[in-house]
């Protein structure tokens, strides 16, 4: 059913085009939404060691060592933001 509305046949519109022609004629501003974030704070679990490099013998091993219950694979907490704030805000100037 979508493919069929937003499909047009040759030489006309489509429904996008109708829809932007609309919208400008009728000057309607579409909703936007604005992100504040503060203090944000992102933290990972990297890989020690070999294990950080993938590779197919990386793999391997760490399968091995997986089936053969010799212990899972070594991480350490990595910071990777710490504190930062900032505005998401959508483009300006964009008209449909």
């Amino acid at each position: 059913m979508a493919s069929a509305v937003l499909a047009s046949p040759d030489g006309q519109p489509s429904f996008g085009q109708k829809l932007g022609q609309l919208l400008k004629a009728t000057r309607t501003q579409l909703p936007t939404v604005t992100v504040e974030y503060r203090s944000l704070s992102v933290e990972a679990d990297a890989l020690v060691g070999s294990y950080g490099n993938p590779s197919v013998a990386n793999s391997f091993t760490a399968m091995a060592k997986f089936l053969t219950f010799q212990g899972g694979l070594k991480t350490r907490p990595v910071q990777l933001l710490q504190g930062v704030n900032g505005v998401l805000e959508p483009v300006r100037g964009w008209e449909p």
